[in-house]
């Protein structure tokens, strides 16, 4: 069992310099840091609407697998992700 999930934008495998990607990657770097690859799950929320599926699976597995989960969204998304997640939370 993870002890934190962490979603957010992080670019894939793309290079981004904005804010929220920065945000993200500097918030999962810290944590990596401090309790290491093993204990950090991460979920991409970019390019999600092209594979709807694949990123719900991937929030489900995240919310059974770990202790605390960290939702980084952009304006937009906490409109999508944070009723996903207390939707799936319930269950």
């Amino acid at each position: 069992m993870h002890k934190i999930t962490i979603c957010g934008h992080f670019g894939g495998n793309e290079k981004f310099l904005d804010g929220q990607t920065i945000k993200t990657k500097n918030i999962y770097l810290a944590l990596l840091e401090k309790y290491g690859e093993k204990e950090i799950n991460r979920i991409d929320t970019y390019h999600w609407k092209k594979q709807p599926i694949i990123f719900l699976k991937r929030c489900l597995k995240g919310i059974k697998e770990s202790k605390n989960i960290i939702i980084l969204p952009a304006q937009n998304g906490v409109r999508v992700f944070i009723p996903l997640f207390l939707l799936i939370n319930k269950f």
